[in-house]
């Protein structure tokens, strides 16, 4: 067995394996039975040099169960994109995630059970657990708005029978013993999940949120007040994007990279952008049904911003939007813009600066 006097790693690296570790173990036993002494001996370390990387058994979990979202995320990112119509990509989604399941099979500890005691990791556990039910009840409704879906059925309550018939399928494979194959078990239990649905009758899609209106045209989500409650912020930004219409901005503020979200939304239609800011986190950028130019204007002095507004105003054509980054909430300009009868909308960031939504109705 190695020891930690010759088996030094960079500190990412060694984190890395801990974590990896941890999840091999879990597809032998509980959350609440894993132990340090097992993850430290599984990779061939002391307990002390275990702990130079992680303080505590708790921060061990919350790093894997991290690792399982960024995981998933990935992988239900690129199944949805994989697919043009939602049916399909729920299809998709449930395979790859028995795939990945057949291969994890320490995913399910973390995926359907959860630990009895109160405190950061329960709330992890159940979050992710959560934001199974949230990916598939977006994909349910963008499927309802595209005329896919039957419009009638609750999209929450869809989610939680297909959901459930994931967990119960993973939990009969895991008493049989594991055997090869979980993923084709999938086609024929969500045919039924379908059916129900009426998925492949046609019919007319729900109208989107109007697009005529200006305060749905852009917005703003700050997320950490979301995480700071202990709540997955995913079903929110999920509804807010519905209720914009094709063609709107809304930007999120994060505490931290979200990558399960920046991996999800391109696969639900979006297109996303990512900037850090300074001490304040990270900006995500999310056009609403596709990509959204939104032109930087932070740099030109004044009254160049104004100018350069004006005179795009004077050019938009019925139903026209030009979006624009300023370095401030251009109070001056709104009077002109209410007076040559152009819609608009402001929202101001984290850093100070504006985003303007301009509109001809």
């Amino acid at each position: 067995m190695s020891t930690d006097s010759n088996r030094r790693l960079p500190t990412e690296a060694r984190r890395e394996e801990i974590v990896a570790a941890a999840l091999r173990l879990l597809g032998e036993r509980s959350v609440d039975t894993l132990t340090t002494r097992d993850i430290a001996a599984a990779i061939g370390v002391t307990q002390p040099g275990l702990f130079r990387h992680f303080r505590t058994r708790e921060e061990i979990i919350l790093a894997v169960v991290e690792h399982a979202q960024v995981s998933l995320g990935r992988i239900a990112g690129a199944s949805l994109a994989r697919q043009d119509d939602n049916a399909g990509r729920l299809l998709t989604l449930g395979m790859a995630l028995l795939a990945h399941v057949e291969a994890n099979p320490g995913l399910p500890r973390l995926l359907f059970l959860s630990t009895g005691d109160p405190g950061p990791v329960r709330d992890a556990l159940a979050a992710l657990v959560t934001a199974q039910g949230r990916v598939v009840a977006g994909l349910v409704r963008a499927g309802q708005e595209a005329g896919e879906l039957d419009p009638a059925v609750d999209a929450d309550a869809a989610a939680a029978v297909l959901v459930g018939t994931i967990q119960g399928a993973v939990l009969r494979w895991d008493a049989e013993g594991r055997p090869a194959g979980l993923p084709p078990r999938f086609p024929p239990l969500y045919a039924v999940w379908a059916r129900a649905l009426g998925v492949g009758v046609a019919r007319a899609a729900p109208k989107r949120a109007e697009a005529a209106s200006p305060g749905r045209r852009l917005g703003f989500l700050d997320l950490a007040p979301i995480l700071a409650a202990g709540t997955d912020p995913l079903d929110t930004v999920v509804r807010t994007l519905h209720a914009a219409p094709t063609g709107g901005l809304v930007v999120l503020r994060a505490p931290f990279r979200p990558a399960p979200l920046l991996a999800l939304l391109p696969g639900l239609g979006h297109h996303v952008r990512v900037e850090p800011i300074a001490a304040e986190g990270w900006l995500v950028w999310v056009g609403v049904g596709g990509a959204v130019e939104v032109e930087d204007l932070r740099e030109l002095e004044p009254p160049e911003p104004l100018e350069r507004a004006l005179r795009v105003g004077s050019a938009l054509q019925a139903g026209g939007w030009w979006f624009a980054h300023l370095p401030r909430v251009p109070r001056m300009l709104l009077p002109h813009l209410d007076g040559r009868g152009l819609a608009h909308v402001e929202v101001v960031l984290p850093d100070g600066s504006a985003v303007l939504a301009m509109g001809r109705p």
